[in-house]
């Protein structure tokens, strides 16, 4: 089993050792659902969008920010600074 699936498996039976940094609910793309995330959260996406190694989590991602653009919870320009 890879670190991944023992990481999943360990949410699922609330065995973590830590708490992650966040969790992005629905990011294998399986569905769709409209993510409010908290205010730690957006700050930690904000900053770090840039650093989502796989392309589909991090275009969830973005559309996920955008959609918070839409809703007044980002700014416009928190959004295109996020892109540095």
């Amino acid at each position: 089993m890879n670190a991944n699936a023992d990481l999943i498996k360990n949410i699922h039976s609330g065995k973590l050792d830590e708490l992650p940094l966040a969790f992005f609910p629905n990011a294998s793309i399986k569905g769709y659902c409209r993510t409010i995330l908290d205010n730690d959260s957006l700050c930690l996406f904000l900053k770090n969008v840039s650093n989502v190694f796989e392309s589909g989590e991090r275009a969830y991602l973005w559309r996920t920010l955008a959609d918070h653009v839409f809703l007044g919870r980002v700014k416009p320009s928190e959004f295109i600074e996020s892109v540095r």
